[in-house]
């Protein structure tokens, strides 16, 4: 019971300091490289993807791109912060993947539409469906297309 506590007292503590930094300061600390990019859905939405190509230094290469899409009212930093060891982003990383972290609308890296308003009820008007039929795919395409 004891190691367990600490284990999870430890965990804790990870994610708290990674909870004032941003996905790019997180990255660099464990030695990763960052990439950002904007995806556009085919209803205007507009959110950020970001991506781990490698450690800094290391030539580009060939990998297999794996695309990590968050759930209900999260956004890619749930798959950043927490010990290095067990954070599934670097996790993949290190096994040698090209990890693509993608964002829904209406997250904090998801408030941006070609025509409409934050403010506007409208930009606001959506569901579970619209990520399924528009934002998964619009990020799908978005890696396969700078992959291959």
């Amino acid at each position: 019971m004891k190691s367990f506590l600490l284990l999870t007292a430890a965990n804790l503590a990870f994610a708290m300091n990674d909870a004032h930094r941003n996905f790019v300061q997180i990255c660099q600390e464990n030695g990763w490289s960052t990439e950002s990019y904007s995806v556009i859905t085919l209803d205007g939405y507009v959110s950020q993807i970001y991506r781990i190509p490698g450690k800094f230094g290391e030539q580009p290469s060939h990998k297999p791109a794996v695309l990590m899409m968050s759930g209900i009212e999260c956004d890619m930093n749930f798959w950043t912060s927490n010990d290095p060891a067990i954070t599934p982003a670097f996790v993949l990383a290190n096994a040698g993947y090209d990890v693509w972290l993608a964002n829904n609308r209406g997250t904090r890296f998801g408030t941006a539409h070609v025509s409409l308003d934050t403010k506007s009820e409208e930009f606001w008007n959506f569901n579970q469906e619209q990520l399924g039929l528009f934002d998964l795919p619009a990020n799908i395409d978005f890696v396969l297309k700078h992959t291959g």
